[in-house]
């Protein structure tokens, strides 16, 4: 039977099985964390640019497109050496050759961050050209960090308005990742921490629909494939980072968000 992810009654659940397992789970979260390889940030710049292949079909190559990337341990690349090969730069060219844009992309997030940090990061960041698309790719640690829904929601709310300021054109939030496939953790710890993950994705599309005609919520639903891991069976590997671009890419593509203004460089 599939867990509930909404309401009042489903926080409830999850709280009271958390209760009822917690001596087991404490153990498996301290011997995860002990026994788990602790992978660093990618190493290269935060920011870069992909021009579009000369046959990229729409646009022309004064055409530029400015994608910021919000985020935790995925958005600086932890799974893989160099941040060309993460999230932001290969989306960048999954968009680049989509639409034949060129693409100008920038990370700004932390291994470990939740969306309260991810905000507080933005905040302080020195103020740049206004994005087209803001993308924000978490929900992992506030689950296993059990954010609690209220937290996680105001949160969120931070956040969206402090890319508000930085003019976004849109803002995209990623579904929370399929924390209940993740290898590196067992059995019943990963399954709790899976229904928690599906909680949290649930109450930030909920959100996304009433925080205004700016955000979006994309769906991505992986298939449970340990090679898409890292050797830690905890982050994306190459694969996992590709494929992840590939469906953002798809589906940004499809919804209208890289025909936002773009900025120039």
């Amino acid at each position: 039977m599939t867990p509930p992810t909404t309401g009042p009654l489903a926080a409830l659940a999850f709280w009271t099985v958390l209760l009822a397992l917690l001596p087991v789970v404490l153990v498996q979260a301290l011997w995860t964390a002990w026994r788990t390889p602790r992978l660093p940030e990618a190493a290269g710049p935060r920011e870069g640019q992909v021009e579009p292949a000369a046959r990229a079909p729409v646009a022309t190559p004064a055409e530029h497109f400015r994608l910021l990337v919000v985020g935790e341990s995925t958005t600086v690349g932890v799974g893989v050496s160099q941040l060309e090969e993460a999230l932001a730069a290969r989306l960048s060219a999954a968009i680049a050759e989509r639409s034949g844009l060129a693409v100008h992309w920038q990370v700004i997030g932390a291994n470990g961050a939740r969306v309260a940090r991810a905000a507080a990061l933005l905040a302080a960041a020195p103020p740049g050209p206004p994005p087209a698309l803001a993308l924000v790719p978490m929900g992992v640690n506030d689950t296993v960090k059990l954010s609690s829904l209220a937290s996680w929601r105001a949160a969120l709310d931070t956040l969206c308005g402090s890319l508000r300021q930085q003019g976004a054109a849109h803002i995209a939030f990623a579904s929370v990742p399929p924390v209940g496939w993740f290898t590196a953790l067992p059995r019943p710890l990963r399954w709790l921490l899976g229904w928690r993950a599906r909680q949290l994705d649930r109450a930030l599309l909920e959100w996304c629909v009433g925080a205004g005609p700016d955000v979006h919520y994309l769906p991505i639903r992986f298939p449970p494939s340990p090679e898409l891991l890292a050797e830690d069976g905890y982050h994306p590997g190459a694969e996992g980072y590709r494929r992840w671009a590939s469906l953002l890419a798809d589906q940004l593509m499809a919804s209208g968000l890289t025909t936002a203004s773009p900025a120039a460089p």
